[in-house]
């Protein structure tokens, strides 16, 4: 199976049991990769890419009515995510945002911002395009150093959210990619 993006061209081959394997070109050179469950790992290096698709704008507005669960493997650290609109959204004068969170409709990886997207307007968004997020920042002047909020020591789940203001006659389609460390991984000399 082929598949291209603004983001990446990869060449996968799909197995009976859902996983994947092939090459993937990136910055103009093949590297070898696995897919399995919307997860790109790249072999050989700590540098892992997530893809969680189908986030839409609710109908109604507020928080997506298709929040979608990415499963954030255990000591890995979130270093960017982006947010690709896919399907572009038409909604009533409003404002379309992102948050990505532990808790659902919660904003502890990526806060919250509302009109990130969409600013007042009723379409705008063009198909393909990606809007880099903000990382919460862990504050470094504390009594004691805290653990950040985009690293995990055990498996946990991961809320990709779209808010929206207004109404939405066409949902639209966005896909969270999420890129990130696998502190277990090491790198050959």
């Amino acid at each position: 199976m082929a598949q291209r993006t603004s983001l990446l061209e990869a060449s996968v081959v799909t197995k009976n049991n859902g996983s994947s394997s092939g090459d993937i070109r990136a910055q103009g050179s093949f590297q070898t990769v696995s897919y399995v469950n919307g997860t790109y790992s790249h072999f050989g290096n700590m540098k892992m890419c997530a893809l969680v698709p189908g986030v839409t704008v609710n109908p109604t507005f507020g928080d997506s009515d298709n929040i979608q669960t990415w499963v954030q493997p255990a000591n890995t650290l979130i270093t960017q995510i982006d947010v690709w609109c896919v399907t572009a959204p038409v909604i009533a004068t409003g404002n379309i945002g992102y948050e990505v969170g532990t808790v659902s409709g919660q904003g502890e990886i990526v806060a919250e911002i509302a009109d990130e997207l969409l600013d007042g307007g009723t379409t705008g968004l063009a198909i393909n395009s990606v809007a880099q997020t903000s990382l919460v920042e862990v504050t470094q002047s504390q009594t004691s150093f805290v653990v950040s909020a985009q690293y995990t020591g055990a498996d946990r789940n991961i809320f990709c959210n779209i808010t929206n203001s207004a109404n939405a006659s066409t949902t639209g389609s966005f896909t969270f990619v999420i890129q990130y460390i696998d502190l277990n991984s090491t790198v050959a000399a």
